[in-house]
């Protein structure tokens, strides 16, 4: 402790400032044990969508009967020595058996390695397309179970083992299935690669060499948007044209726009478009308008924005609150409905409904809480939605937390000094 020598009316008089700083937050307050209540009855929301792996569930094994086209008992033992596949919701089954059917993979198959159908529709298609792009002549579930194993073998060694013919120039046979192909480039012949560098590797030079070209990108630039959004490493060439095609003549997005979002490149045209002909608008705005505004939301699945949009509607939540966090549309729709729902259930909350800035709470949901606790910790009986969703700085900035306190305290003790110690005549060296 520092024994500071101060007058106890100078002590008593900043205490009380800093009280009366700490709960005059906003203008808008709320009592932090509601908001307590509120986080510990979203906490029961938080469930993962899969079901106990102890349930063996005879819907499920029909279903997979499907899939497999294996009688009941072959299915069932499958089932028991894949514990991983009683977890697996029934629509993605069915939603990874389609795509899976729609690129030949045959239901034998299927049935011999099943753990494919524990990866996402979207990878599937991603990986099926990128092989065959790379020159493989077909795809099995075998190759895509091993996927970043066999990417990163030496294009000698898939060669050797025929997983691509031996004559398959891999770079062209790359820029042969997009419609507008860049100049031709051999990075066979560039320094530092040869037959033993992996197949991952060639597609990405192919792949650096066609958004360079496409985007008018510097090399600085793409290694920045790599680095960053890292799964455009595996996105198929047809799918990354098509989308650039859509962003620019659907939607109007200039390539340094597309540059500025790199996540864009790794939209998917079907759903962009499919998006723009079902959802007209979205919270009062035109969805082209709440596109160029708010890109990210063009990610998110058609399905998934209806929903999420009726949830809103259904909620009482004003088209002025969905414009000032338009975010909630990066959200799944059940998180949505489950943390509304949440906040509809703390009667405390219940005013909240129609602010302006509420669905910053419903987004920043696990950020608040972690705030709450924090607060309730250092003693704060209020606070506000713009501090419990605000950034780290701006919440460091705010009053009552321990970074606003000293600078609070190292005032005062500033300013105590320079009126009495500094103040003081400087003696004479005489």
């Amino acid at each position: 402790m520092w024994n500071l020598n101060v007058n106890n009316t100078s002590t008593y008089f900043c205490l009380a400032m800093l009280s009366t700083r700490m709960f005059k937050i906003c203008q808008h307050p709320f009592y932090i044990p509601s908001a307590i209540k509120l986080c510990n009855l979203s906490s029961g929301f938080h469930q993962i969508r899969r079901k106990p792996a102890n349930e063996m569930n005879n819907g499920q094994v029909r279903l997979l009967m499907e899939v497999f086209d294996y009688p009941y008992r072959e299915t069932y033992k499958i089932v028991y020595r894949h514990k991983v596949l009683r977890t697996l919701d029934q629509n993605l089954i069915q939603r990874v058996a389609d795509i899976l059917n729609r690129f030949g993979i045959e239901k034998g198959d299927i049935a011999e390695h099943p753990l494919v159908l524990t990866i996402f529709p979207a990878t599937i298609e991603n990986h099926t397309m990128l092989l065959e792009e790379g020159g493989f002549t077909h795809v099995t579930a075998k190759h895509l179970n091993s996927y970043i194993t066999i990417v990163r073998k030496p294009l000698r060694l898939l060669k050797v083992h025929q997983y691509i013919p031996s004559h398959i120039d891999v770079p062209e046979n790359f820029l042969s299935y997009l419609k507008e192909p860049p100049p031709s480039f051999d990075p066979l012949h560039s320094k530092g690669v040869s037959h033993d560098t992996s197949f991952m590797d060639i597609q990405m030079a192919v792949l650096s060499h066609y958004l360079c070209w496409r985007l008018e990108m510097k090399p600085d630039e793409l290694d920045s948007l790599m680095k960053t959004y890292s799964r455009l490493k595996h996105k198929s060439f047809r799918l990354i044209e098509k989308s650039l095609k859509v962003l620019e003549e659907e939607l109007g997005f200039s390539k340094e726009k597309i540059k500025r979002h790199g996540y864009l490149i790794h939209s998917h045209a079907g759903n962009t478009l499919d998006t723009l002909n079902r959802v007209k608008t979205l919270g009062g705005m035109d969805i082209r308008t709440m596109f160029h505004k708010y890109p990210k939301i063009i990610a998110t699945a058609t399905d998934t924005l209806i929903k999420t949009a009726q949830h809103l509607q259904d909620f009482g939540i004003p088209d002025e609150a969905i414009q000032k966090c338009p975010e909630v549309f990066t959200l799944g729709s059940d998180t949505v409905f489950q943390r509304l729902g949440a906040l509809q259930s703390v009667p405390e909350f219940t005013g909240l409904a129609r602010h302006p800035r509420v669905l910053r709470l419903v987004h920043h949901q696990r950020k608040a809480c972690s705030r709450l606790g924090y607060l309730q910790d250092m003693k704060v009986k209020c606070a506000s939605l713009h501090i419990l969703s605000s950034t780290q700085v701006q919440f460091e900035r705010s009053p009552g937390s321990s970074c606003w306190m000293a600078r609070m305290l190292w005032g005062y003790i500033f300013k105590h000094l320079r009126n009495t110690v500094w103040a003081l005549p400087m003696e004479s060296p005489d």
